[in-house]
């Protein structure tokens, strides 16, 4: 007696975990929730080029400000926030139930995996739809950058790949605290943001002190990650 294959759909359908399905149970949260986190970045940012020009007397603002606002780290600044509150949520929410409905850890993963992957890519889509628009308005009638910034690079390939990785880091990063606050508890998680931190301060120390021993390597490079006290150049 020999068994028949199972059919085409079926085999799609098993290549896809369950547990995709629990990730995207509130997808308004998951999917729509980011791309208006960057509109509202937007919006606070052109209401700061309002301030600046009404303050100044030049609107829409000058070249030299236009440039400066280059520096506008709203971007970075507003999605890792809730992305990592998302990541969070969703290993201690979804773990359990998925676990109590017959998931294995490594389906349960692989599910998360593919939903923090599509939460990055619609947030990336809406980047590059903001970025078309400031493109088209010129930096939004007002003279001011909010996707095309230093921070994320200039051109469309880049600020996708920028805001991806951005992306996928804070939900991987909210997911590993999540992991930490339902295995060891509160005061783990505690511990680890401390440690997590001083691990940042540490290396963008060493960043910029490397970038300042190689000027003229690193400078383009740490101006973006905002290293201070840059030597001048001698005459």
């Amino acid at each position: 007696m020999t068994s028949t294959p199972a059919p085409a759909v079926g085999r799609r359908r098993a290549a896809v975990p369950p547990t995709l399905s629990l990730y995207l149970g509130n997808r308004y949260y998951v999917l729509a929730n980011p791309a208006i986190i960057l509109t509202v970045v937007v919006g606070l940012s052109m209401l700061v080029a309002v301030l600046i020009g009404l303050a100044t007397g030049e609107l829409p603002l000058t070249e030299r400000l236009r440039e400066g606002t280059r520096a506008n780290g709203g971007v970075i600044y507003g999605l890792p926030g809730f992305l990592m509150g998302v990541g969070a949520m969703a290993t201690n929410r979804n773990f359990s139930l998925a676990l109590s409905l017959g998931s294995s850890r490594r389906a349960f993963w692989q599910g998360t995996s593919y939903g923090f992957l599509a939460t990055s890519l619609v947030t990336a889509t809406a980047a590059m739809i903001l970025l078309a628009l400031e493109r088209a308005t010129h930096a939004w009638w007002l003279g001011i950058h909010v996707i095309e910034v230093d921070v994320l690079g200039r051109g469309y390939p880049l600020v996708f790949l920028s805001v991806l990785c951005t992306c996928l880091f804070g939900l991987y990063l909210g997911a590993f605290f999540g992991t930490i606050y339902r295995t060891l508890g509160a005061a783990w998680v505690v511990v680890t943001s401390i440690g997590y931190a001083v691990a940042v301060v540490a290396l963008s120390r060493c960043w910029c002190g490397s970038a300042r021993r190689s000027p003229r390597r690193w400078r383009p490079w740490a101006t973006r990650g905002g290293c201070p006290s840059w030597p001048r150049k001698r005459p």
